[in-house]
C-alpha cells in the first residue's frame, strides 16, 4: 500500500517529504497518520494540521491505499 505525502514549509526537507511533488511512501495496512508522522521522523508538536485527500484529519485517522496526506507546520 502507498500514500503520497505532502508537506508544506518549513516541514519540507526535500528527501523524506516535499512542497512541490508529492513523495510516495508505503504504508502497512492498519497504519494511521501518527505512524507515518513518526517515520518522517516529525516531532508531534511540529505537525499543526493534517488533510488527507483534501479533508481535515486527526493523527488518529487511519490511511488507506492512495491517500494524499498534507502537513502543515503550526
Amino acid at each position: 500500500m502507498k500514500v503520497k505525502v505532502k508537506c508544506f514549509p518549513p516541514l519540507d526537507d526535500g528527501d523524506s517529504c516535499n512542497f512541490f511533488d508529492a513523495t510516495p511512501y508505503e504504508i502497512n495496512p492498519g497504519d494511521k497518520v501518527s505512524d507515518l508522522i513518526d517515520r518522517l521522523d516529525f516531532p508531534a508538536e511540529k505537525v499543526s494540521r493534517v488533510f488527507i485527500n483534501g479533508h481535515k484529519a486527526i493523527p488518529a485517522a487511519q490511511l488507506s491505499d492512495g491517500d494524499r496526506v498534507g502537513f502543515f507546520p503550526p
